[in-house]
């Protein structure tokens, strides 16, 4: 008994050290060439209980016309075959896109006209388990920061959740920052796709929008329309479903106004929030129940309330003139 545990024993062993090295192969032959791919990087393969992983300490992947740079940091690949569902983790994810559209995928495998009879039955397994394996995924990444032109964007524990009909991602938390300076941050994100009914929904906690003297000194608005411009839209497809817990703006231009949006809502092109305006600690204006069109720019509501002190209006002016003088007040340039 001792002799047959012993070579089970020295057979596994054998097996895992060739599967091994046979990933360790392919992956050097095949992906490092075709992806660009460090050749400092080092994959291994694990096996704990049920599961299989694939671990790799770092990839840094080489410019493409998708992005100028991306680097991915301790990835590991779960993988039970029993179950079907491939569980990928990575710790960090650096990337500085350049375009947001991707090239429709069309086939995993092309089999040469003069194959084998057996060929096409063979390759059919892989593709068979590639469409089981893509059906069903969960991916969790730590840290995520992306690089784009004058804005960075910082994510916190992403969680994306794949099924047949419905694709959800998690967010913790996402911070913007504009020419290195901080100026959004959003708490609990979540969003889900429907394959079926192609809606997508959009839901978080809280937004916090900062606007400081440094933002006048540059041309945001502009460089945000230029980014919306590089995403291709379509016509046809569904606005999405927005809904935002809290949404607080804050200008600290000359003084400390805070604008808050609560139970902000946008279905069926039909914006819906209930508002509050404070100039420090006073409260001086209330509105319930607003609702806006988007279709006709027709504009609903119920309750609104304003309350002035000496000192608001003179606050308002001062806070809201830079603005005007940057956006709005273009003088005409002086004839000599």
């Amino acid at each position: 008994m001792n002799k047959e545990l012993s070579k089970y024993s020295s057979y596994k062993l054998y097996i895992w050290k060739l599967l091994h090295s046979l990933i360790n192969y392919f992956f050097n032959i095949y992906v490092k060439k075709k992806y660009s791919i460090n050749d400092n990087c080092y994959l291994y393969f694990k096996k704990i209980g049920y599961y299989n992983q694939v671990l790799i300490n770092y990839i840094n992947f080489s410019e493409s016309k998708y992005f100028s740079f991306l680097n991915l940091k301790l990835v590991k690949l779960i993988l039970n075959f029993n179950t079907k569902v491939p569980i990928l983790r990575i710790n960090k994810i650096n990337i500085k896109p350049k375009i947001f559209s991707i090239d429709k995928y069309t086939s995993l495998f092309t089999i040469w006209s003069k194959h084998v009879s057996t060929t096409f039955k063979t390759l059919n397994i892989f593709n068979n388990l590639y469409d089981e394996l893509s059906k069903f995924a969960v991916l969790e990444i730590k840290y995520i920061d992306i690089d784009f032109e004058c804005f960075k964007i910082k994510l916190l524990n992403i969680k994306c959740l794949k099924n047949v009909n419905k694709t959800r991602i998690f967010v913790d938390k996402l911070q913007i920052f504009y020419k290195d300076n901080y100026c959004c941050s959003i708490n609990k994100f979540k969003l889900s796709h429907d394959n079926i009914s192609g809606t997508i929904n959009i839901f978080a906690k809280k937004m916090l929008v900062t606007i400081r003297n440094y933002i006048l000194k540059h041309d945001i608005f502009n460089d945000i329309n230029n980014i919306l411009n590089k995403f291709k839209l379509n016509d046809n497809g569904k606005s999405p479903n927005i809904y935002f817990d809290k949404i607080e703006i804050q200008l600290m231009i000359h003084n400390h106004i805070i604008f808050e949006l609560n139970k902000v809502i946008n279905e069926a092109n039909i914006v819906k929030f209930d508002g509050l305006v404070k100039i420090w600690k006073k409260q001086i204006f209330w509105i319930k129940q607003f609702k806006y069109n988007l279709y006709d720019n027709s504009i609903l509501i119920d309750d609104i309330r304003i309350r002035l002190f000496k000192s608001s209006t003179d606050k308002l002016f001062k806070t809201f003139r830079p603005i005007y003088k940057t956006y709005y007040n273009k003088k005409p340039p002086k004839l000599k």
